[in-house]
């Protein structure tokens, strides 16, 4: 996180960077690896970010949302420990972006997922199907401010 200076902001996380561990794939014993892709920030100031966890012996990545405090910190509120699996997800899954409504409810999309919507505590149900397969890839998401995605 920056400060308007563009310097890092020293409350946030450690120097200004905060590092999530997403925890293994569901089945896995070890993770291989997460990458963020989007973030969305709360009217709390609570950020939420769409993310991936892989485990590159099983070949599986997962579609997540984690949430961190304004301060950097994890949210453990916010589903398990801080982490919601995106549900839908088919085999190779990742979360892209994802918006925060004016409810703080949330809404993601990426690959093998379908639209999905996440409520303020973590809770997360399907909205619409995937696109086409499973292989489709949304990347972006915008909100209007009558809250529609």
């Amino acid at each position: 996180k920056f400060s308007a200076d563009g310097s890092p902001d020293p409350a946030f996380g450690t120097g200004g960077a905060a590092f999530l561990e997403l925890g293994p794939v569901t089945g896995g014993t070890a993770a291989s690896g997460d990458d963020a892709f989007g973030v969305a920030v709360q009217s709390d100031g609570r950020i939420v970010v769409a993310a991936a966890r892989a485990d590159l012996t099983l070949q599986l990545n997962e579609a997540v949302l984690a949430r961190l405090g304004p301060d950097g910190t994890r949210d453990t509120t916010f589903g398990d420990d801080g982490a919601v699996l995106v549900p839908g997800a088919v085999g190779v899954a990742s979360a892209f972006d994802v918006v925060a409504l004016g409810s703080d409810d949330l809404v993601t999309v990426g690959r093998g997922i379908p639209f999905v919507q996440v409520s303020r505590n973590g809770r997360a149900q399907a909205i619409s199907p995937v696109f086409g397969n499973s292989q489709e890839r949304l990347f972006g998401l915008r909100r209007f401010p009558d809250d529609r995605v």
